[in-house]
């Protein structure tokens, strides 16, 4: 302190209210309160300061305190605060975590206890990456522990991002667990070979809430207790160490184990304790008490790693022998034995649905059923994972390497879903990098968006040419229709024409020709009767008849005149009677004659009358029978002209069918020339969605970090002002007690008014000699410096003639 603190620290300025000058001064602190408490070694304030670990770096300005003068006030603070040698250690002022009493399978109410608004600034960074020494899964939470270089690393599991830094403030983690609860994680480790202790924190709030262990080796393994009475904490010591959290003392030494305890893990219902060494040696104890409960023999190398199913019913236990073993409880009994991993098996982590994962020397990591089956081996890796972890859901697992390669693992599917960091940069740093990208991004999404331009237009193109085709195509297939529609109704006029000719034909050859022929017989017919029935006219002929009906009438007159001269004459008489009787027949004949003459010539002349009407019935047929032909002729003429019509509209209909398989062509190149375009435009797409969510991302982690720099910063100021409040409370305190020592002391001023005249007389003679005194020493300051000037003149000379 006197080299390096007191300039600030003194008795005469108490900087920040605090003495570091003496004994009194350093137990009471300054305006933030106590700065360290007895047993709290590296997680005291003070210690913090000093390392650099905590805000105000002291000293604020230059080199921190060497590393073996920091040790050493952690070592004297671990002591418990000793004044002198013969002083006693003093114990810690109280417990600072309060015991609990749940349910150890009951889900915790309210939310999952996750880090809210922590500090992202780590502790330490380096080149690289250092061997993740244990990860640990919340129980409850999407929450996952890392071990870091000083520091633990709390990440959100669903999204990957770092959710808090917790500052380990004595060496480095070595071991990790979180309470059944998933609200506190113990932590353990040390410096090797020197000094090591376990820390709890509220994974909420960031608060450490207590230290325990005083080691002289680092702690390799360690754990809370559900009830949070009780830390349980081993290593190279070959001891298992229970302390009380409450009273902050050790309660039990237990020695068991016959080589370095290596791994640590109360069950889930806080009733057992189950550790294991680098010997192969699992032993189970009673929780609270420390006794011996089983003996887990089997194991023939080191134990790599402990877990207990979320029942508390089973533990399992891995071993470098490749073995991982499970054992109930009730008797100590193995439930299964699984040959695990050849040259060893290195880790071993369980999620509350009993599936399990496991990891070995032959760099592969197996995720298990509840039932033991393997569910996946996952192959592959560069180098050997040495720890593992799955999520209280057992949806996703952890790897870590050995070159500190941490992987996120998607237990269902097996995809690699992410890196996580083991050595993250300062939140500048991320910042500055953010910032780069950040500015470099538009440039990138520039180009990827000039590219789908471009690509666009090339699919604009191409629509525009598909469009083109398709008008085209449609157009044709109008033309093609006109012409099918044009063909269609010239074969039905051809049609209708053919019919009509065969029409026209049949009625020809059915009615005309029939009606014709039958004319020309009747007409035949009729002249023939016309023919005979003027020869049978002309055959008639009544002029001899007439002549010989004159001949016979004169005979009768002559006779009737001799008769008549003759009376007697009967000869006479009856030949007058005979010529009479015979010119009656003649005359008779005669009238029937011309009767018949009558006749015939009426035939005649109605036979003369019909050849005529059927000589114009005659005419008229041949008459309409030629014009029947003229239009059968021009229905012919006309159907010869339909089919060359139909024959130039098929060649019309075929070329243009050419033109239309043509034009398909065209299209289907024209889509096809589309769906290139198309799926050209895919990639520059893909390519500006990646660059556009890129920005946003790099966008919003820029946002992200910068918040968590202002919140570093207002976490510092917030630390402040809770110091300067609880210095405020302190001050008011004080004031109150020095306002009770005022009152005393006035009323100790009234019993020495009586000596003051005295005490005044007694001051004036002192004050003459202080001024005698100031008068002496103004006297003899231009001596003292002549005289220093001489001295130096007299060194300078020595110092020239030593030369």
């Amino acid at each position: 302190f006197e080299s390096a603190c007191l300039n600030c620290h003194n008795a005469d300025k108490k900087k920040g209210d605090l003495d570091l000058s003496n004994f009194s001064g350093i137990t009471a602190g300054g305006a933030g309160g106590t700065v360290a408490d007895p047993g709290e070694g590296a997680s005291s304030i003070l210690y913090g300061t000093i390392t650099h670990t905590l805000e105000p770096y002291m000293p604020p300005r230059g080199e921190k305190l060497s590393k073996k003068d920091a040790d050493l006030i952690r070592d004297w603070i671990t002591g418990g605060m000793l004044e002198n040698k013969s002083s006693k250690a003093k114990k810690p002022s109280g417990p600072k975590i309060a015991k609990l009493n749940v349910d150890p399978s009951a889900r915790p109410e309210g939310p999952p206890p996750m880090p809210e608004h922590l500090n992202l600034e780590p502790s330490v960074t380096s080149i690289r990456n250092t061997v993740v020494n244990d990860m640990a899964c919340s129980p409850w939470a999407p929450l996952l522990a890392i071990t870091g270089q000083k520091q633990i690393l709390l990440y959100n599991t669903d999204t990957l991002k770092l959710a808090a830094i917790l500052p380990f403030p004595d060496g480095f983690p070595e071991t990790l667990s979180f309470h059944p609860t998933g609200k506190y994680l113990t932590a353990g480790g040390g410096i090797a070979g020197k000094s090591g202790s376990t820390y709890t924190w509220d994974v909420t709030t960031g608060n450490m809430l207590m230290s325990n262990g005083r080691e002289f080796d680092s702690v390799l393994a360690a754990g809370l207790r559900l009830d949070l009475g009780g830390v349980a904490l081993g290593g190279p010591s070959r001891l298992i160490k229970l302390w009380d959290t409450q009273s902050g003392e050790e309660l039990k030494s237990i020695k068991k184990h016959t080589d370095w305890v290596t791994a640590l893990s109360y069950s889930p219902d806080g009733v057992l304790l189950t550790t294991g060494d680098r010997n192969g040696g699992v032993w189970v104890w009673e929780a609270h008490t420390g006794n011996e409960f089983h003996t887990l023999r089997a194991h023939t190398a080191g134990i790599t790693a402990l877990a207990w199913r979320a029942d508390s019913n089973i533990v399992g236990t891995a071993s470098e022998d490749g073995q991982v073993i499970f054992w109930e409880m009730n008797n100590g009994n193995q439930v299964k034995k699984l040959t695990a991993h050849g040259g060893g098996t290195l880790s071993l982590d369980y999620a509350r649905t009993g599936e399990f994962v496991t990891s070995g020397r032959n760099r592969e990591v197996k995720i298990w059923k509840s039932d033991f089956t393997l569910k996946k081996s996952l192959t592959g890796f560069s180098e050997m994972i040495v720890e593992t972890a799955i999520t209280y859901d057992g949806k996703r697992v952890f790897t870590a390497d050995w070159n500190g390669v941490i992987e996120a693992w998607d237990a269902n599917t097996f995809e690699k879903l992410g890196t996580l960091s083991g050595n993250p940069p300062r939140i500048a740093d991320r910042i500055a990098r953010l910032q780069h990208e950040f500015e470099a991004a538009p440039q990138s999404s520039a180009a990827a968006r000039k590219a789908l331009e471009t690509a666009k237009k090339g699919v604009k193109v191409a629509e525009d040419s598909l469009a083109t085709a398709a008008t085209s195509i449609a157009n044709q297939k109008k033309k093609v229709s006109a012409l099918q529609k044009e063909t269609a109704q010239l074969a039905t006029a051809l049609n209708q024409t053919n019919a009509s000719m065969e029409s026209l034909g049949k009625s020809i050859q059915e009615k005309l020709s029939v009606a014709l022929a039958q004319v020309q017989a009747r007409s035949e017919e009729h002249s023939a009767s016309l023919v005979a029935g003027t020869a049978e006219l002309q055959n008639l002929e009544i002029a001899p008849l007439e002549a010989e009906e004159k001949r016979l009438a004169q005979q009768l007159q002559r006779l009737s005149k001799e008769s008549e001269s003759q009376p007697e004459d009967t000869a006479l008489k009856n030949q007058a009677l005979d010529a009479a009787k015979k010119l009656a027949d003649y005359r008779a004949r005669i009238v029937g004659m011309r009767m018949e003459i009558t006749e015939a010539e009426t035939k005649v002349r109605s036979l003369q009358n019909l050849v005529g009407a059927i000589a114009a019935e005659r005419s008229e047929a041949r008459a309409q029978l030629e014009k029947s032909n003229e239009e059968l002729q021009a229905l012919s003429s006309s159907r010869n002209n339909i089919t060359i019509e139909i024959t130039a509209a098929k060649s019309s209909l075929a070329a243009a069918n050419k033109e239309l398989i043509l034009r398909q062509s065209a299209l289907k190149q024209a889509e096809e020339n589309l769906v290139s375009r198309e799926t050209s435009l895919t990639a520059p797409k893909a390519r500006l969605q990646k660059a556009l969510r890129t920005e946003k991302a790099l966008r919003e982690d820029l946002n992200f970090w910068q918040a968590a720099q202002v919140n570093a910063k207002a976490l510092v100021v917030t630390k402040k002002r809770d110091t300067l409040k609880d210095q405020q409370d302190r001050e008011t305190t004080e004031l109150g007690s020095l306002t009770s020592k005022l009152e005393t002391s006035q009323s100790d001023l009234s019993s020495l008014e009586s000596r003051k005249a005295v005490l005044q007389a007694q001051l004036d003679q002192l004050s003459v000699e202080m001024d005698s005194l100031r008068q002496s020493i103004t006297t003899r300051k231009p001596l003292l410096e002549k005289a220093e000037v001489e001295s130096r003149a007299l060194q300078d000379r020595y110092l020239e003639l030593r030369k």
